[in-house]
């Protein structure tokens, strides 16, 4: 009986599935560190945009931007169902967590090549 040398089958497999997965790691655009924040609609429009604020997590206080909002999120989210007495949403957001940029609303939409 012959022997089958399988252990070195499955080393040989496991190294090109490496050395695939760290070559699409270095092909794959750089996304920048995101963190997950709530944001208070101030106002929200039919199309999708809104002005959100938010508390930045890194000591700059609170800040003001437009964005995209979620339009299909759950109306109980929007205003002036989630808080009566403010007429205020909520949503939650993303914004950079490193760079020049930190502290900012991160929007998939700028990254993405037209």
């Amino acid at each position: 009986m012959r022997h089958v040398p399988l252990f070195r089958w499955l080393l040989a497999l496991v190294l090109v599935l490496i050395g695939c997965s760290l070559g699409l790691f270095m092909i794959a655009p750089g996304f920048p560190e995101l963190r997950q924040v709530d944001l208070t609609v101030l106002e929200e429009a039919p199309d999708g945009t809104c002005t959100g604020r938010w508390t930045d997590p890194y000591g700059s206080g609170e800040r003001e931007a437009p964005y995209r909002c979620d339009a299909g999120r759950d109306p109980i989210l929007k205003a002036p169902n989630y808080d009566p007495d403010s007429r205020l949403g909520w949503d939650t957001g993303f914004v950079i967590a490193d760079g020049p940029g930190r502290g900012e609303l991160y929007s998939l939409e700028d990254d993405v090549p037209a």
